[in-house]
């Protein structure tokens, strides 16, 4: 999917979920499926509008007329997402022009064909390869115009909410062309830093409530005592530094594994102390693993906690673009954006983040 703000998206009609509310564009499934109550017993998306091509009003006022709070997903193949393409990017980028706007498309149907049997393998969909239709999407672009007042009036929803939750790379671009929307990325970085680490902890405590009662493991991570088939559920008590970190509700919630979240938010950042990150080191180095992963949760946990000033994005920005400039560092030991969802285009953060310090190059990615 391919995401244009707040919880809207655009997707191909080849991954076509009838469970998500959505508007389908295209000639081989621009279509209602059978009878309208029928469809609704069957499936728990609506459909609230179809047919077998569109045009940038059509793509507009259904974006305007969708209200609800639900995830939100236009299909259309691929004449009618080039189509879609070329009317959103022109609609948000005011200093985009037609060559960048290409590049932009060009990319997004890259990375789709690159992730999509990987992503959506649960649509039954295999293997596709949407087609690049740049005469298309060239015309579309250069016959869409609409201008500042129009935005304001007859989408002014549209263009609410995407001030509101805008995509996080053209906000990167925006942050880095103009010194601009900083605090809106700041938190966008925050929000990643906080589901990175919390995968990560997460993993560790899987780790610790599967290994616990193996002996030398219990000695390693110098628990309170030997825990056999009889005791298993005094793990809940146990008092050694490590064990109060693992079953604090303090810090996790819960004494009992938690799956996940996709925001990070099933972890209480904020209650986390020095004491806690000296506790968790020592840990993994008395198991023996690496510290990597580790670093970097310190890093995320000190920018969650703390946040980023302009200075101090900028310098992360840059390390960002620079990753494993110290020797010691993987390639990928900072790279933060590499753990962003797959609606967003991470070939243009990179193009983005090659250019940190040229940021008038990146100006047309701007959203002011």
């Amino acid at each position: 999917m391919f995401h244009l703000y707040r919880n809207v998206y655009l997707e191909t009609d080849e991954n076509l979920d009838p469970n998500k509310d959505r508007c389908v564009y295209s000639k081989i499934s621009g279509f209602p499926m059978w009878s309208e109550l029928a469809h609704e017993k069957a499936f728990s998306g609506k459909l609230h509008d179809y047919g077998t091509s569109i045009d940038s009003e059509s793509f507009l006022n259904a974006l305007q007329n969708y209200t609800n709070e639900k995830k939100f997903v236009i299909y259309g193949d691929d004449d009618s997402l080039a189509k879609m393409f070329a009317t959103w990017i022109n609609f948000i980028l005011p200093n985009s022009n037609e060559d960048t706007a290409f590049l932009i498309y060009k990319s997004l149907i890259f990375q789709k064909n690159v992730t999509n049997q990987a992503n959506d393998w649960y649509t039954g969909s295999g293997a596709i390869s949407l087609e690049i239709l740049e005469n298309e999407f060239r015309d579309y672009y250069n016959k869409f115009k609409m201008s500042n007042n129009e935005q304001e009036g007859k989408y002014s929803f549209v263009k609410q909410q995407h001030d509101i939750h805008p995509s996080i790379e053209y906000v990167l671009a925006t942050f880095i062309s103009t010194g601009k929307m900083h605090k809106q990325l700041s938190d966008m970085i925050q929000m990643i830093m906080r589901k990175v680490s919390e995968e990560y902890l997460v993993e560790l405590k899987i780790e610790f409530m599967t290994e616990f009662n193996k002996i030398k493991f219990s000695q390693c991570a110098k628990l309170k005592k030997i825990y056999t088939l009889d005791n298993l559920e005094d793990i809940y008590e146990d008092d050694s530094p490590i064990g109060n970190f693992f079953m604090s509700s303090r810090i996790f919630g819960s004494r009992y594994v938690l799956k996940p979240s996709a925001y990070g938010h099933n972890l209480i950042f904020e209650n986390i102390k020095s004491k806690d990150i000296e506790t968790l080191e020592q840990y993994i180095e008395s198991i023996k693993q690496p510290r990597e992963y580790f670093d970097m949760l310190k890093r995320h946990i000190k920018n969650i906690q703390k946040g980023f000033t302009k200075d101090e994005l900028h310098e992360f920005l840059a390390n960002e673009a620079y990753v494993g400039k110290n020797e010691s560092d993987s390639i990928f030991s900072n790279a933060i954006f590499s753990n962003t969802s797959d609606t967003v285009n991470k070939y243009l953060i990179n193009h983005i983040l090659n250019r940190v310090d040229e940021p008038e190059k990146i100006r047309e990615f701007s959203l002011i």
